[in-house]
């Protein structure tokens, strides 16, 4: 089988669609399929990083021109058009071709692969309304945004989407009918993740990490945010909300025996922006900014932590909240998108109303009194979510798409 992937994202970028992507190549070329992936050049300028003209290849890197995207920081968007897009698919002949957003010329080349028996998948990683986050004007205009979006999707064989929020707003909000819609999760390795703490007996894990001991007169709680810093992430309130806590922590008992720090993973266009909050609040010397975070270094950051923070109000499943709870952490996150369905507030951790100082300020103190008993059940929840099994679903979809 032959399948070519189309994303924006990718590798040496780092987000939630480029994690996507990367492991979508990994699993077929493991499982012995030649995988394509067509992605925006790192320096503008195309090329080809594995040409497979004697078909021994399993992976082929097609980088295309690009410019850098004035809405993120370190992404570079597509330069190209539709006719360069079909060049690469005349040199691949995929089977399949793989779309992980629906930005890429869909409404030209899906009619033009279909006549030549191709099948279509796109992963939506958005809701379409999302694109007013950037754009609010186009608060004004969101009937016209679902028409475009239903006419756009509906260029496609199948949908997947990774929560059933998403389905949802794919079926009902956005009213496409004519295509399959399949909820398939991100996924995420579970055994990369685990702990000495989540493969321990649950009676031994009601305990803070090494720091924070039920018997000792300061209780240093660790946070830890692994986000993207732009407007969506909403890592401001968390900024606000603990200092709120801090300013309380002098008067309220309750509190007055706990400190705090707080790590964050990740940049963007408001990085300075959060800092300088930081210094503003007073809480700058327990804020600790460590920019972008991969690999073991990061796994090693869930390890110090004794509770994960996601105040997004935009998350259409989010990666990083389930590599928190394969790390066995309790999670505080916003009541919004698709995180109440990994969040069960009183089980694995708090939701608190999104965008809003004083209530995610009361689940932090909330945090502060209460063992991580969370943390055990965020490693049962998790489970489902193996990517293991998110793989093999995987296959099967692409053999009888092809079939």
């Amino acid at each position: 089988m032959r399948v070519l992937f189309l994303t924006t994202s990718y590798s040496p970028y780092v987000s939630g669609t480029a994690t996507f992507a990367a492991r979508q190549v990994s699993l077929l070329s493991s499982a012995g399929h030649v995988v394509g992936v067509v992605f925006p050049s790192p320096d503008g300028q195309a090329r080809i990083i594995s040409h497979e003209a004697d078909r021994s290849e399993s992976q082929v890197q097609y980088q295309l021109r690009s410019f850098a995207n004035p809405f993120r920081q370190n992404h570079r968007t597509f330069l190209v058009t539709p006719a360069e897009v079909k060049q690469v698919i005349r040199d691949f002949h995929p089977d399949i071709i793989h779309y992980n957003d629906p930005l890429l010329w869909p409404w030209v080349i899906a009619p033009w692969a279909r006549a030549k028996g191709i099948k279509l998948v796109l992963t939506q990683h958005a809701l379409a309304e999302y694109v007013a986050l950037y754009f609010p004007v186009l608060k004004l205009g969101l009937s016209l945004i679902y028409a475009w979006w239903r006419w756009t999707l509906s260029q496609f064989d199948l949908i997947s989407v990774p929560s059933e929020l998403m389905r949802r707003n794919v079926v009902e909000t956005v009213g496409l009918r004519s295509v399959p819609v399949q909820v398939i999760s991100n996924g995420v390795e579970l055994s990369r993740f685990r702990t000495q703490f989540s493969m321990k007996p649950v009676a031994k894990n009601l305990k803070f990490g090494s720091n924070f001991r039920p018997n000792s007169r300061r209780k240093v709680i660790r946070l830890l945010v692994v986000s993207r810093l732009d407007p969506e992430k909403s890592v401001a309130v968390l900024l606000k909300a603990l200092a709120q806590v801090s300013t309380q922590s002098t008067t309220m008992n309750h509190v007055a025996n706990h400190d705090w720090q707080l790590r964050i993973a990740g940049v963007g266009f408001l990085e300075s922006e959060l800092r300088q909050l930081a210094k503003k609040l007073g809480i700058a010397k327990r804020v600790r900014f460590l920019g972008q975070v991969v690999g073991p270094t990061l796994v090693r950051q869930y390890h110090w932590a004794d509770g994960f923070v996601i105040p997004a109000e935009a998350e259409s499943q989010s990666i990083a909240t389930l590599e928190a709870m394969a790390s066995g952490l309790p999670i505080i996150a916003a009541n919004s998108g698709a995180l109440p369905e990994l969040v069960k507030p009183g089980v694995n951790g708090w939701l608190f109303q999104a965008g809003s100082v004083a209530d995610l300020a009361r689940c932090l103190k909330e945090f502060s009194d209460i063992g991580s008993k969370f943390g055990v059940a965020s490693l049962k929840l998790v489970q489902t979510h193996s990517l293991d099994q998110i793989g093999k679903i995987w296959l099967q979809t692409y053999q009888d798409l092809v079939r």
